[in-house]
């Protein structure tokens, strides 16, 4: 079996060479492929399992594959589209999931179980969270959700805010903001009634809220269901929903924390940084980094256990533990 060095939006790691066959509409593993110094093929990528053609070249003594794509300074952000983009692209539904990270955790509340029977099929069946990040009574807020995904939330939080309020989910998935976006003016003057659509989508990054035109203290209430957890820069995401709260607002979030900081193989493993495993912050580091930014006072709303229910996947976890947790943090008034 070829083994192949791969480097892709500047993470590097090992995989087995496979390549698409039209004909028997499946992947292939390729064995005793002979390579020249400048050989050159196209292949469809089958390590994401995206349709894209990728270059293959060798270099020095090691096969890299080279991903056609404009070179950005943004590493952060594309690190973390690449495992958005692995676990969106290869999970059709939640069903495929091989942990229960990204599934959510307990029974919602009936009158959130009643408006979900009104979603459209295809938002409630590209949902993936960890929770359900929704409180009742925000009647007339305006409500931010971070890595809105397809939607479901978004959906949900403009049943709840009324014709008054307003409901803004970002994304920095193309593919799922198609998704969101297919349906949301149906689904608010149609399903709702409302006069005018109250909820809208739009594509950013969860580390620069400022550069996807979110203004300062312009939120009551930021929402997050299993995102913030793909961030490699977590103090960042904190940071920047602090400043577009209003004073007074809250961040009400559910994600998967764990009870140790992991080490870098499973902060590395695809799989599991695409179920959420692997981005799992150790909840003691959480803490320090909410209260840096200014939230003081984090409270635990819910708790659960997540399994990991793959044993090779358990074999790679090993001791760790993870849960999801439901915080809320408030930004407070500077004296009261």
């Amino acid at each position: 079996m070829k083994m192949v060095r791969v480097v892709y939006r500047n993470i590097s790691y090992s995989t087995e060479l496979k390549i698409y066959d039209p004909k028997l509409e499946l992947w292939r593993k390729i064995e005793n492929i002979r390579w020249s110094h400048k050989k050159r093929i196209l292949i469809k990528n089958s390590l994401c399992s995206i349709m894209e053609f990728i270059k293959i070249t060798e270099q020095e003594s090691s096969t890299h594959l080279l991903v056609s794509e404009e070179n950005t300074t943004r590493d952060i952000q594309l690190n973390r589209r690449h495992f958005t983009a692995l676990r969106d692209a290869v999970l059709n539904t939640s069903k495929d999931l091989k942990t229960s990270a990204c599934t959510a955790a307990g029974r919602p509340h009936s009158a959130l179980l009643e408006i979900f029977k009104k979603i459209p099929t295809e938002v409630m069946e590209k949902f993936y969270g960890c929770g359900a990040p929704l409180p009742l009574g925000i009647d007339g807020l305006a409500v931010l959700d971070l890595g809105s995904g397809s939607g479901r939330d978004c959906y949900a939080a403009a049943a709840l805010v009324g014709e008054k309020g307003r409901v803004t989910g970002i994304d920095m998935t193309a593919e799922q903001l198609v998704t969101a976006r297919k349906y949301n003016e149906s689904f608010c003057k149609q399903t709702l009634g409302y006069q005018s659509c109250n909820l809208e989508f739009v594509e950013g990054y969860i580390e620069k809220l400022s550069d996807a035109g979110i203004p300062a203290e312009s939120y009551d209430l930021v929402i997050s269901n299993c995102v913030v957890n793909l961030s490699p820069d977590k103090r960042a995401v904190l940071k920047e929903v602090y400043r577009a709260l209003k004073v007074g607002g809250e961040f009400y979030f559910s994600d998967v924390y764990c009870d140790r900081r992991l080490p870098k193989h499973v902060t590395e493993h695809k799989v599991l940084w695409g179920e959420c495993i692997g981005g799992a912050l150790y909840t003691n580091d959480f803490i320090r980094f909410a209260r840096e930014v200014g939230f003081d006072d984090p409270r635990v709303l819910s708790s659960a256990p997540i399994t990991v229910d793959d044993p090779e996947l358990q074999a790679i976890t090993g001791e760790a533990k993870f849960y999801s947790i439901t915080y809320r943090l408030f930004k407070l008034p500077l004296t009261l």
